[in-house]
């Protein structure tokens, strides 16, 4: 049986096939004020020792491509087109049916970006009902949405956190990792958070056409959902921890909010999205 390594990703990020490097982007927009009080963090590595790449210049990038995490060759993707390996219960939807129109080229835009390659497969974990969690206002994106997550299932779910999946050489190039262990990377605030709307329509500038990302949350239906932890389907070699949000999370960075909190998200908040041609 193969051991593999994932990378969870967590909270606001779109996630895309690099057509140029051929690597898989982790893009997370720019989203807080330069007064925000509660900023989203990106951090990266192991839990209990993960780095923060915050910076005050826009769209750092954190470049994962060659730590030893070893993947497939990408596949050639047409417009609208998603991969073989991406599961139906990761939110995707694709530029073209959107009518996106393709990425902004201003870094400003962007708060940051992970690079890694390709993976085996993706899947996602802390799963919910389609239907239960997943309630949105008209949208063409929401839409799109729905109709490749859930398609006509009632029963789809839809997961929180996005699980890649590697093979891996002897030796990763992270800060404290060992064999069995596995990656995560966050954009996500420290504090409960009930700014999803504001956020994604900030994140719109991330497309050539931002007001074709029109995704917003019914906020009114969402109050009070929530996922526990330890919800859904978890492939083998994914950790009963690793489900942790950050702010959840005891083992997280000690930042000014660090009061441990319930055990439980919104799926709604800070989602991740493959974003597709």
């Amino acid at each position: 049986m193969a051991n593999y390594i994932y990378v969870l990703v967590h909270g606001l990020f779109f996630m895309r096939l690099n057509p140029d490097s051929k690597c898989l982007e982790l893009i997370a927009p720019a989203v807080d004020a330069s007064t925000s009080t509660n900023p989203h963090h990106l951090l990266g590595g192991v839990r209990g020792h993960l780095q923060s790449f915050n910076s005050k210049q826009p769209n750092v990038t954190v470049d994962w491509s060659q730590i030893g995490l070893e993947g497939p060759d990408s596949p050639e993707l047409a417009a609208k087109q998603m991969p073989s390996t991406l599961d139906t219960s990761v939110l995707q939807f694709s530029i073209e049916e959107t009518g996106l129109k393709g990425w902004s080229s201003k870094p400003e835009n962007y708060a940051g970006r992970f690079v890694l390659p390709w993976p085996e497969a993706f899947y996602s974990i802390r799963h919910d009902y389609f239907e239960r969690t997943f309630i949105y206002s008209k949208s063409r994106v929401g839409d799109a949405i729905k109709g490749r997550c859930e398609g006509i299932n009632r029963n789809a779910e839809i997961g929180l956190i996005t699980c890649l999946q590697y093979d891996y050489s002897d030796k990763i190039a992270v800060p404290f990792w060992w064999p069995d262990m596995n990656i995560h990377c966050y954009f996500q605030p420290c504090l409960p958070h009930d700014g999803v709307n504001s956020d994604l329509s900030a994140a719109s500038n991330c497309f050539l056409n931002p007001p074709a990302f029109d995704l917003q949350m019914d906020a009114s239906a969402l109050n009070g959902i929530v996922t526990p932890r330890g919800r859904g389907f978890v492939p083998l070699g994914v950790d009963k921890d690793d489900d942790y949000s950050l702010e959840e999370d005891p083992d997280r960075p000690k930042f000014p909010c660090h009061a441990m909190l319930p055990e439980n998200v919104s799926p709604a908040n800070c989602p991740n999205f493959f974003v597709g041609p």
